[in-house]
């Protein structure tokens, strides 16, 4: 029991430490996203159009991690019998085996997580996104984009202003978003594909994901491609642990914080069963193993998902709704742009204090 706790002191201890990391290296660039993109924001539809209208429908969550190469051959089969959720990276793979995935996630604020979506486009496709993102990111062509409430103070400040987008949590992956929008939506079955959390066969991406891809196109004779993959096998104190089978497989410290978010966030949800599809990944307590075949077994949805997209865009902005949330949004702006005047970006904590008080 003891040992059980404080191995749990320690998960938080350590979480705590990694937020701290980041916050202080991202501040600058989290802010500027935000004051950017809030104007765009403020006219989007949110996510809680969707929110508990597809109760009756099972969701697929569709990471990059190695073992997806086994299930992409699948995905057109998937993409009928469930609702599919794909994250950022990816969204290459699954475009280029001819499928566009019903939603798109993108949560991240940096630069490089754009660019898995950069040059991309999927018409069929939502793109789910936050005001904490990339500016271009909503440059995406997808079918519609609606947003997720950001995390960020600045963001909050512009919701408090202009209208709550639903809230999908924080998990420290995009990966934990999506299985929180499927569960956000009332999927009672949620699957998991590529949710790895290590790295099989010492691969750390599936084949042709935007990763592998830049990897290959800088390697050069002397410096190949094991080079630059090297460092994300042990740069995160790799250790060993074992997969649904049983087996011992690769991960590290960071993987594992991500699998507690889900044992945690499962713990939480019972409500909600969750699956995965492939056995090579990072065993997770609440995540029972399933497979392809057994997804496949499950009758096609597509004229299910057809009402469910059909009910939700009737919840859409109302043009006078667009003309009072912009009107907001130019009052809010205004007044946060006025506080903030001298004081620099990369302050997260003052940042933090004024968006708090206005």
């Amino acid at each position: 029991y003891f040992d059980a706790l404080f191995a749990l002191i320690e998960r938080n201890r350590h979480k705590e430490k990694i937020n701290n990391a980041t916050t202080k290296k991202f501040a600058r660039r989290w802010n500027l996203n935000c004051l950017k993109n809030a104007g765009t924001v403020a006219l989007l539809d949110g996510v809680s159009v969707y929110k508990g209208r597809a109760e009756n429908l099972p969701f697929t969550v569709i990471a990059a991690g190695p073992s997806l190469s086994q299930i992409i051959p699948y995905a057109a089969e998937i993409q009928r019998r469930t609702v599919t959720v794909c994250v950022d990276t990816s969204l290459r793979a699954m475009l280029s085996a001819g499928v566009q995935p019903d939603f798109i996630i993108i949560t991240d604020p940096q630069y490089w997580a754009y660019r898995h979506i950069a040059g991309l486009e999927s018409p069929s496709s939502v793109l789910i996104t936050s005001c904490d993102v990339y500016p271009a990111s909503f440059r995406f062509k997808g079918r519609k984009t609606v947003c997720c409430s950001s995390q960020l103070p600045v963001g909050k400040y512009f919701e408090r202003h202009c209208g709550e987008k639903g809230d999908l949590g924080a998990g420290g992956s995009v990966a934990s978003c999506a299985w929180n929008f499927a569960h956000f939506c009332g999927a009672q079955t949620v699957f998991t594909a590529g949710l790895d959390l290590s790295f099989p066969k010492k691969q750390t991406h599936i084949r042709g994901s935007s990763f592998e891809q830049n990897v290959h196109s800088c390697s050069a004779r002397l410096f190949p491609a094991e080079t630059l993959s090297m460092p994300l096998l042990f740069s995160g104190n790799a250790e060993p642990a074992l997969d649904y089978a049983g087996n011992k497989v690769q991960t590290d410290q960071r993987m594992k914080m991500f699998a507690w978010w889900f044992e945690s966030r499962l713990a939480e949800c019972p409500e909600t069963k969750t699956y995965a599809l492939s056995p090579s990944g990072l065993r997770i307590p609440g995540i029972a193993l399933s497979s392809v075949s057994e997804l496949l077994r499950l009758p096609v949805i597509e004229r299910e998902k057809s009402r469910f997209f059909a009910e939700s865009e009737k919840n859409t902005l109302s043009q006078a709704a667009l003309q009072k949330a912009e009107l907001s949004f130019q009052n809010a702006d205004r007044l946060l742009k006025e506080q903030l005047s001298g004081i620099p970006l990369s302050d997260f904590e003052t940042v933090r204090r004024i968006a708090d008080s206005l």
